[in-house]
């Protein structure tokens, strides 16, 4: 109760007086229980609203260094004549096939050495200790 209405009614006397001070501190505490739930729901939802700004920003920002990650703009062709046009594809294209050429003797050298040594395990099967 609210120690203002409990000293008046010690004092009253008059019994409507009574049940209307006791209904008027009933509304007082109410009110101050809606206002406590208020601000702690004003609290929360201000905590929410921080982390969600917080996660927004940290995911706006990038994971790696601007050095480490790779230039996607677009490149604008620089202009050039038609047999340097040709030699610089041509150039390209011989660096791919050798880089292929490269490619298909490692992949095929792994792939005789994956085999062999299935062979050999096939031939030879593991001793078990009796």
């Amino acid at each position: 109760m609210q120690e203002r209405i409990m000293d008046l009614l010690v004092v009253v006397e008059n019994e409507d007086v009574t049940v209307e001070l006791i209904q008027v501190n009933e509304d007082l505490n109410n009110a101050i229980l809606g206002y406590e739930r208020f601000t702690r729901n004003q609290q929360r939802l201000l905590e929410q609203n921080r982390n969600l700004n917080e996660a927004t920003n940290t995911s706006n920002e990038p994971s790696a260094p601007s050095c480490d990650l790779l230039d996607l703009s677009p490149i604008l062709p620089t202009p050039m004549s038609n047999g340097e046009a040709l030699n610089t594809v041509n150039a390209q294209l011989s660096a791919l096939k050798l880089f292929m050429k490269k490619l298909m003797f490692t992949t095929t050298k792994e792939l005789k050495i994956t085999v062999t040594a299935k062979v050999k395990k096939k031939k030879n099967p593991p001793a078990y200790a009796t």
